[in-house]
């Protein structure tokens, strides 16, 4: 439990499934539908319309665990000198998926320290650094920007992420 002060964001970038029909039973989300343009667009258009002291990242192939928020919240409160904190993720296959080439049994049995998408970020951050760019799709980039601005990371040692491997991820391309 965040607590009660969360704003929900969805930005539908462009998608041709059910993702309309299954964001229409979750009222309390904010649904910003646009043209596909990419993750990195989608992404700076939530953060340009977050209002929040805090920023969290997920991509649609994430699920958290319950107290994902809670803990990274917890860790910013305890380290102000941080801008962002991120935390250890998980791989998993979609049940019926068999391993893609592009995944090794490592990365399905080791955790590791997320990327981007597994962010909490000090909104100022983001205002310092600004947004993402539509051509790194493993936003190396702004991690680069983020670390040339002086900003200091974290890391919660802990599963808060679990990453579905499935025949469409973005990142296998």
């Amino acid at each position: 439990d965040a607590g009660p002060h969360v704003e929900l964001l969805a930005i539908d970038d462009g998608s041709t499934d059910d993702t309309p029909a299954v964001l229409a039973g979750w009222p309390e989300v904010i649904v910003i539908r646009q043209a596909n343009a990419g993750v990195a667009t989608a992404r700076n258009v939530g953060i340009a319309r977050a209002r929040g002291a805090f920023i969290a990242l997920q991509d649609a192939d994430d699920l958290w665990v319950p107290d994902k928020l809670t803990l990274q919240l917890a860790h910013l409160a305890a380290h102000p000198e941080h801008g962002y904190v991120a935390a250890h993720v998980q791989s998993f296959l979609e049940p019926g998926v068999a391993r893609p080439p592009w995944v090794t049994d490592v990365q399905l049995a080791e955790s590791r320290v997320g990327g981007v998408g597994n962010l909490v970020v000090r909104s100022e951050v983001f205002a310092r650094v600004g947004g993402f760019v539509a051509s790194d799709p493993t936003d190396f980039d702004w991690s680069m920007r983020a670390q040339e601005a002086g900003t200091v990371g974290g890391v919660v040692p802990k599963v808060l992420l679990m990453r579905r491997v499935h025949k469409r991820n973005l990142l296998r391309r």
